[in-house]
């Protein structure tokens, strides 16, 4: 399957150039024209980076738009590669958008063989980070499941236990351990209580004469 990149850029002739680039060095492109086109089209959706630019129609010199732009992409997806490109380029607005989590930066005019490369080189960053962070979602999970007291192994409590494991760490030092402790104290708790309860139940299914025989004394066998 070709690797698929979102380009933002509100000028038509660049998303036109751009396309006919991208799409002849096998990539799947889509294109969207402002910030807001931009988060609506990455919600939701799995890409393998985006292209974007850091000047739109409201302010098309300080790159305002485009570092905000850069921070909630970050805050929605952090394993998302995102290269920044702008006609306006300069060293503070490289060092600007690599600090708010670019993977590179590219000026326009771009270089087509340079472009490529950085994009192929940020969607292979990408791919590693994303394993990284399944790897760390699995850990967690296991450390969240290991011991005797929480038993936790169905497909459906995996939403339970990454939703713990985002939670991060109680205690310093003691990673989630307090947090699964008391989990297992809860499950305990729950089955003592389904324990007494079935218990109880039993016993009122059971008629009054029924438990005095079973509980009292036996009865002697009358000898004539």
């Amino acid at each position: 399957m070709a690797d698929r990149i979102l380009v933002a850029d509100d000028q038509t002739d660049i998303v036109d150039a751009l396309r006919l680039l991208l799409k002849g060095a096998g990539f799947t492109v889509q294109a969207a024209d402002s910030p807001s086109a931009v988060l609506e089209a990455v919600v939701g959706r799995e890409w393998d980076c985006v292209l974007m630019d850091l000047n739109y129609t409201r302010d098309t010199t300080s790159g305002t738009e485009g570092m905000d732009l850069l921070r909630a992409l970050r805050e929605v997806d952090g394993t998302l590669p995102v290269v920044t490109m702008t006609a306006w380029g300069s060293v503070e607005g490289a060092v600007e958008a690599m600090r708010r989590g670019a993977g590179d930066y590219v000026e326009k005019p771009w270089d087509n063989q340079r472009l490529v490369a950085t994009l192929k080189t940020q969607i292979e960053l990408g791919r590693a980070r994303r394993r990284g962070q399944r790897l760390t979602d699995a850990n967690r999970r296991e450390e969240l499941v290991e011991g005797d007291d929480f038993v936790a192994t169905s497909q459906a409590m995996r939403p339970v236990l990454d939703l713990i494991a985002s939670v991060g760490h109680p205690v310093p030092g003691q990673g989630s351990r307090p947090l699964r402790q008391g989990l297992g104290r809860l499950q305990r708790r729950c089955h003592g209580y389904a324990r007494t309860t079935c218990l109880a139940r039993q016993r009122a299914r059971t008629p009054a004469r029924g438990r005095a025989r079973r509980v009292g004394r036996p009865r002697r066998r009358r000898v004539d």
